[in-house]
């Protein structure tokens, strides 16, 4: 493992692998007031470099505005590269601005078709994106066949979700286990809702710990 001083020489040198390791090291170590120093270095191992993920934590400085304005515009175009090179987590995060419209146009359908690619990667939070998108689209769709296909597939993703029962599970543990309570999409089961939501209660989602609480 190489010390920072090494890094910062070979960062210093041009090395876009070195720059990307050194803005890892100051990114993570939390301190707020390194934010533009990371920021500097990812831009540098992004743009020479071509590194997806330098490209994705460029984009979230950004959008979240670590160390620097937000511009969610600047955000979102950083993002987009690293998504075309298939990195999930940009793919997540660009579904859900394609979903919200912040620094895209709004655009449901591309909104899923990201969702989609990080969920077949198997991604568990784009999994249940992926879950939640169909089961909020189904209830907005005229047509039953179609409604209860949108349904299938809600259930099914969320499903995949939630089965891996990682840290990214927790919310999708929750949905499901409302939709096993309210029966939506699937038939009322109270067994199957109470386990999936203190499966998310014990990962800390917080509104699963609020419900769990009442059983």
């Amino acid at each position: 493992m190489r010390t920072v001083e090494e890094l910062e020489k070979l960062a210093g040198a041009g090395d876009t692998e070195a720059q990307f390791e050194l803005a890892e090291s100051y990114f993570n170590a939390g301190d707020i007031k390194n934010a533009p120093k990371a920021l500097e270095l990812y831009t540098n191992a992004a743009d020479k470099g071509n590194n997806k993920i330098a490209q994705y934590q460029v984009a979230r400085h950004y959008i979240f505005g670590w160390g620097v304005p937000e511009d969610e515009k600047k955000g979102t175009d950083y993002l987009k590269l690293s998504a075309e090179q298939g990195y999930v987590k940009a793919e997540t995060l660009l579904g859900t601005l394609y979903a919200q419209g912040r620094g895209v146009a709004q655009n449901s359908e591309m909104s899923l078709l990201l969702y989609q690619r990080a969920a077949e990667k198997g991604d568990a939070e784009g999994q249940g994106l992926l879950g939640n998108s169909y089961m909020e689209g189904a209830g907005a769709i005229s047509d039953s066949e179609k409604t209860a296909e949108w349904f299938a597939k809600g259930i099914d993703w969320l499903t995949k979700a939630a089965e891996q029962d990682v840290p990214a599970s927790k919310t999708p543990q929750f949905h499901l286990g409302l939709c096993y309570m309210q029966g939506t999409g699937v038939s009322v089961n109270m067994d199957k809702a109470k386990h999936w939501i203190k499966k998310a209660a014990e990962k800390g989602d917080e509104d699963a710990i609020k419900m769990a609480a009442l059983f």
